[in-house]
């Protein structure tokens, strides 16, 4: 489940850019860099934990007003909780790389320090669910490229060592699997039952087709 903008009081962004190419292949992973302990204490009962809805607001009002930027930069936010949070959202320009990667990939960011944290499972699951979620809707190509934020030159540890080493594991999660033999042999039985119902009618249309014939020629 995604929470929408209006759930977590978002601002309105001062601009917005589609992406102009979609659907996207890559994938960027990034982290807040702001410790988030796991607490799942939720007063205002929206669904959100209150310490991963505040850090993920702060996020967005540093990037506008403290660094000028459209919006917050990232497309989609993950917490510790399991919790996703939509950012600037599918199909739109993030701004969380500084570079022409941003015009033709997705990001999320893990709210979090993952360079002192350990992700939990929880984290990375939501990640895989959203990456899979994605690819289903149509927004994300098959077997994307999943990178982190450090993977280009940009003098930066991001996404956090921790939460970088479960990057191979959420690349084999999302990755197409190969049929095994007993799916690939149910299927052909499912084909075979699939073809015995049909005998029938066909018989019948082709004794139909017969007649028709018969008919034909017999008129003057």
């Amino acid at each position: 489940m995604i929470f929408w903008r209006k759930v977590w009081d978002a601002r309105a962004a001062k601009r917005a850019y589609a992406l102009p190419v979609y659907p996207v292949s890559t994938i960027f992973v990034h982290h807040g860099a702001t410790m988030a302990p796991l607490n799942l204490e939720d007063a205002d009962g929206d669904g959100i934990p209150d310490n991963e809805e505040a850090i993920w607001r702060s996020y967005q009002r540093y990037h506008m007003y403290t660094r000028g930027w459209t919006d917050i930069a990232y497309n989609f936010g993950v917490g510790q909780s399991g919790t996703v949070l939509a950012g600037r959202g599918w199909k739109k320009q993030g701004g969380a790389t500084g570079s022409p990667e941003d015009r033709k990939s997705l990001s999320i960011c893990a709210i979090g320090n993952f360079e002192k944290q350990q992700p939990t499972d929880e984290m990375i699951d939501a990640i895989v669910g959203w990456i899979k979620k994605g690819i289903k809707n149509g927004h994300i190509t098959p077997n994307p490229i999943i990178k982190g934020h450090k993977d280009k030159p940009y003098g930066t540890s991001c996404p956090g060592q921790n939460l970088y080493a479960k990057l191979p594991a959420i690349r084999e999660a999302v990755a197409p699997k190969e049929p095994t033999e007993e799916a690939v042999l149910a299927q052909i039985k499912g084909l075979r039952s699939k073809i015995k119902v049909l005998r029938a009618p066909i018989k019948v249309l082709k004794a139909r087709i017969a007649s028709l014939y018969e008919q034909i020629n017999d008129t003057p």
